[in-house]
């Protein structure tokens, strides 16, 4: 008789032990999906981050490199233009003028030469394109990831009968884009 008390409270402390862990398995899932749900959200922020510190100087930089190319583009065709007036000249007098302001752009052209061997702008651009591409590739991927953290985490809360233990626990809302997100980003990149 005594035995079989021991055995039916052994049972009873088993079963309700077994509760007890179960309990705190969905609970500790719970906290442990909360968690990656709110890492998955900081690592969006940390890619917007990174676009937000990326894109500025490298903008300036192309800014930079086109204005100095344009002052570079605009020299070579005033001598051009002073080329073939000095080919149409009618007296000597003309075409000496034309000589000397062909050699002062020259000598210009030659500085900007020394000075800047290439012109950079267009590969500053690409390697700009370059960036932006992994830039919002990483960011998409960094949605995409919370959005999968955020759909287990409120699967598993919504559960029966976990919903009954994860009462606590509000359910999280998925990325979703701005309505004005349909429309293509305006640029504004001015180059005088």
């Amino acid at each position: 008789m005594k035995n079989k008390k021991i055995l039916v409270w052994g049972g009873i402390l088993a079963f309700v032990l077994i509760l007890v862990f179960w309990f705190m398995g969905i609970y500790n899932n719970a906290v442990a999906y909360e968690e990656e749900v709110d890492e998955a959200w900081g690592n969006v922020q940390s890619q917007y981050q990174r676009r937000f510190d990326l894109y500025p100087p490298i903008i300036d930089a192309i800014e930079g490199a086109a204005k100095q190319e344009s002052k570079v583009l605009i020299a070579i065709s005033e001598a051009r233009a002073l080329v073939k007036q000095a080919s149409q000249a009618s007296n000597p007098a003309e075409l000496q003028q034309s000589s000397a302001q062909l050699a002062a752009v020259g000598t210009s052209l030659l500085g900007y030469q020394e000075r800047y061997p290439e012109l950079k702008s267009l590969d500053l651009f690409k390697n700009f394109q370059v960036q932006i591409e992994g830039t919002e590739n990483r960011i998409n991927k960094a949605r995409d990831t919370y959005n999968a953290a955020v759909k287990k985490f409120n699967t598993h809360i919504r559960k029966f009968p976990n919903s009954m233990l994860t009462g606590s626990f509000e359910k999280r809302e998925a990325f979703k884009a701005d309505t004005e997100a349909k429309d293509r980003p305006k640029t504004d990149i001015n180059i005088e």
